[in-house]
């Protein structure tokens, strides 16, 4: 079996630092977030809702918890690297990993196990400098067998040109587990390192 690396995959350092930028964005913004009637999320509820969002799916670790998860090729996962630990620290076995893509109330456009995963090398789980921790939480996971592009077609990975281009994330979370819940589009206000 080929080790799983973000050379391995093909992802360039740079483009890795992007996708660490975005989680990092993400995180800063969702992480915290519960549904409010004026939070600006929509639940995507039916079929119709879910139609071009079905590469995000959610990353189920056991019965112990989820993640979002969005798939970069037919076969892998970008999502954040505190989804690979126990609290205690310890690894969690990436093989009890699912990841449910496009899930809604239950059902979901494709299913697959993973096979295994990795953190970006600079991710500490507990570490110190929580700015450093948010910066570098990121994980690839390979899955067992790849989704189809029919099923799900990955997302392109694109850079950000500049001040004013336009975002809308998507994910889960607690209180909104059981369907995707979509962030109003917002403009890009800047940039920051770390």
């Amino acid at each position: 079996m080929q080790n799983l690396s973000v050379r391995s995959v093909g992802i360039k350092a740079g483009r890795l630092a992007g996708y660490v930028a975005a989680i990092a964005g993400f995180l800063a913004v969702f992480a915290p977030v519960v549904v409010q009637a004026d939070s600006g999320l929509r639940r995507l509820t039916t079929r119709a809702d879910v139609f071009g969002w079905e590469a995000v799916g959610r990353v189920d670790i056991g019965s112990e918890g989820f993640c979002t998860g969005v798939l970069l090729r037919p076969d892998i996962v970008l999502t954040v690297a505190h989804c690979l630990f126990e609290e205690t620290g310890e690894r969690n076995d990436p093989t009890r990993i699912i990841f449910r893509s496009g899930l809604r109330d239950g059902k979901s456009v494709a299913e697959r196990r993973v096979a295994r995963g990795v953190v970006h090398p600079a991710y500490e789980y507990q570490g110190e400098d929580k700015a450093q921790q948010v910066r570098y939480d990121v994980a690839l996971l390979q899955l067992s067998s790849p989704i189809p592009a029919a099923t799900a077609a990955p997302y392109l990975v694109q850079s950000f040109d500049g001040l004013g281009d336009e975002v809308a994330v998507v994910s889960y979370a607690r209180g909104r587990e059981e369907a995707l819940s979509k962030q109003r589009q917002c403009s890009v206000l800047g940039r920051r390192d770390g």
